[in-house]
């Protein structure tokens, strides 16, 4: 992410207003809920779930990052839609069709099965997918850095 050190500016890119929505965002939330923040970047950009509306990511029992399935494909410009007949999450980017069933060890990339060590889940009202799985099945590569808990997801083509 790229800031303006002119630091009279209140724009997108300063530095001034990136700390200042760092401080409100921090102010705002419990303890619990600082402590268990995930944060992302997705081609170099900053993906935000600010709204609970939109569902909040989470790491499951299994250790994997939980993610709301529309924002971050939404990002990336796939489509995205819930087969609510089939009970599954469908992504679809370029030539690649990813079903994602609701409570089930597998996802399908274009008809071929990927085994998963967890399971996509509908939690209030939101289809939530492992975040890696999905991605990596759409050729994006997941860096996960602990120590400032942040996903990077960077398009494997670029």
């Amino acid at each position: 992410m790229l800031f303006d050190i002119n630091e009279d500016t209140h724009d997108d890119t300063s530095i001034v207003s990136a700390i200042d929505d760092t401080i409100k965002e921090f102010r705002s939330q419990t303890q619990e809920e600082i402590d268990n923040k995930i944060y992302f970047t997705i081609d170099g950009h900053e993906l935000k779930f600010t709204d609970d509306s939109m569902g909040m990511p989470f790491t499951d029992k299994n250790n994997r990052i939980m993610v709301p399935i529309r924002k971050p494909l939404e990002m990336i410009n796939a489509e995205v839609e819930f087969d609510a007949k089939r009970n599954k999450a469908i992504a679809k980017k370029d030539s690649l069709l990813v079903e994602v069933p609701i409570n089930e060890d597998y996802i399908k990339v274009n008809g071929r099965i990927i085994n998963m060590d967890t399971k996509a889940i509908i939690k209030d009202n939101r289809t939530y997918v492992p975040l890696r799985y999905v991605f990596e099945a759409l050729n994006y590569k997941v860096e996960w850095h602990g120590e400032t808990k942040t996903a990077v997801i960077t398009n494997s083509n670029i």
